[in-house]
């Protein structure tokens, strides 16, 4: 036996020489180990998938699925510019209208989850973001010095708020303009006595106001009679002002109301997640629902598909947001560079790190999107198409189906 084929081993204090065979079997060894404790993880994963698609095909389901067509324009409404995006179903049908409001930095084309989900099951749904409102916030001043929490006050104020009802009402008028004009194409197709609002965040407060919600200094216009719905993703509820009971209990219209147990979010204003359940609480009885999900951070239920990367700002020593202010350069720069990952979240929950670390991963996001899409479709069929087959999903198989994913309340 050569040098080159044996291999000393110290074991117990005596010498064992092992040749060429008897090493191999033990290279052979370590490599199945390694392999094994690598493989692991991805059967875990696989298993993980599994379970999610067997979860999404006991769901509720539509009628059909159907095949869409998206579109993305700007108009003008009383003199300010709005961005739009329309996904709508193939065919020659006529499609129940869903406009939806998107959060605070995002554009017309947030929300893709929702919004295919819903266009999928037969509806037309229009995104419509205020160009003030979107991606170019983040560009601000306030923004720049980092001082989010005073931008997020500045919009989610009365007077903001009254500026996107008006928008939101002459939105309305637009589509029904464009409808009764178009002489072929989605917007001839749609069916102006089927209407439902949907918002997330920013736009779950302007829902509300369409809904029937009472806020000091914003005027309400008479909506008309065709909403027939609405649903308010990651609610928006402040203790100042009237009250909760006052602002809510004038709430006649069907709400669904979205949120989960680390609802907060990335600017400070809503620092308890049990804030959001407010609207719920306090809202008269009658068709009103409550989607309470388990293990959500705030950037899912702005209808990301995927998790939002970890953002690599620079944080104050108590680990929130860099102090507004500018002070010098380095504080700028830190504003700027929170200002970017705040808006590449869009918006994602800069605090969702501390939910359960299941939040964040591939197949229990995958899992809250579909309870999401589930319960919302089920909600829109029952109230907006009048389906009684999805009003009894909603009461009686809903709550089954979520399991320990979420709860679903009803009053």
């Amino acid at each position: 036996m050569t040098t080159a084929t044996r291999r000393w081993i110290s074991s117990g204090g005596t010498a064992t020489i092992l040749g060429s065979p008897a090493r191999t079997l033990v290279w052979a060894g370590l490599a199945a180990m390694t392999l094994a404790s690598c493989a692991i993880p991805d059967i875990r994963a696989k298993a993980a998938e599994a379970a999610v698609e067997r979860h999404v095909e006991r769901g509720y389901l539509a009628d059909r699925k159907y095949a869409t067509v998206s579109t993305r324009d700007s108009w003008t409404i009383d003199g300010d510019t709005v961005d739009v995006s329309l996904i709508a179903p193939g065919g020659t049908q006529s499609l129940p209208l869903v406009v939806y409001l998107p959060g605070l930095g995002e554009s017309s084309e947030s929300g893709s989850a929702w919004r295919e989900s819903w266009a999928e099951a037969g509806y037309a749904v229009l995104a419509v973001q205020p160009a003030s409102v979107g991606p170019a916030i983040w560009s601000s001043e306030l923004a720049r010095d980092g001082d989010f929490r005073k931008l997020a006050e500045r919009e989610f104020s009365a007077a903001s708020l009254a500026k996107r009802v008006a928008l939101v009402s002459g939105t309305l008028a637009e589509i029904e303009r464009r409808s009764r004009a178009a002489a072929q194409g989605p917007y001839r197709r749609i069916d102006l006595s089927r209407i439902a609002v949907a918002g997330f965040d920013l736009g779950a407060q302007t829902a509300m106001i369409v809904a029937g919600e009472a806020i000091d200094g914003v005027a309400s216009p008479k909506w008309p009679a065709a909403v027939k719905a609405v649903i308010a993703l990651s609610p928006y509820a402040d203790f100042s002002g009237m009250g909760l009971e006052r602002d809510f209990r004038s709430v006649r219209a069907p709400v669904l109301c979205v949120t989960s147990f680390e609802d907060t979010d990335p600017y400070g204003l809503i620092t308890t997640a049990a804030l959001r359940r407010a609207p719920f609480q306090y809202m008269p009885a009658g068709q009103k629902y409550l989607l309470l999900l388990s293990a959500t951070p705030h950037a899912l239920l702005s209808g990301r598909t995927m998790p939002p990367r970890q953002p690599k700002a620079d944080r104050s020593a108590d680990g929130g947001m860099p102090a507004g202010g500018r002070t010098d350069d380095r504080a700028e720069g830190a504003g700027r560079r929170r200002s970017r990952d705040i808006g590449n979240q869009a918006p994602g929950d800069a605090s969702s790190s501390s939910a359960d670390s299941s939040a964040e991963s591939s197949p229990h996001w995958k899992l809250q999107l579909a309870n999401v899409e589930g319960v919302t479709k089920g909600y829109l069929d029952a109230t907006v198409k009048n389906d009684d087959v999805a009003r009894q999903w909603l009461r009686h198989d809903a709550p089954r189906w979520l399991g320990k994913s979420g709860e679903l309340q009803f009053k």
